[in-house]
């Protein structure tokens, strides 16, 4: 996940000096898209990466 999608999550809540890198990082699992990112099936409905 991107941290720029969690870091506006943390200043709502009011919570301060902490990275969204480092918490996107320790709380979401991206595993799962990453492999199906590398699926040919994938690939053929969506396209390429660019």
């Amino acid at each position: 996940m991107d941290p720029r999608i969690v870091a506006p999550v943390l200043d709502y809540a009011g919570i301060k000096d902490v990275a969204a890198a480092d918490v996107a990082a320790k709380l979401i699992d991206n595993s799962v898209l990453d492999k199906l990112q590398k699926e040919p099936l994938i690939e053929s409905l969506f396209g390429k990466k660019k």
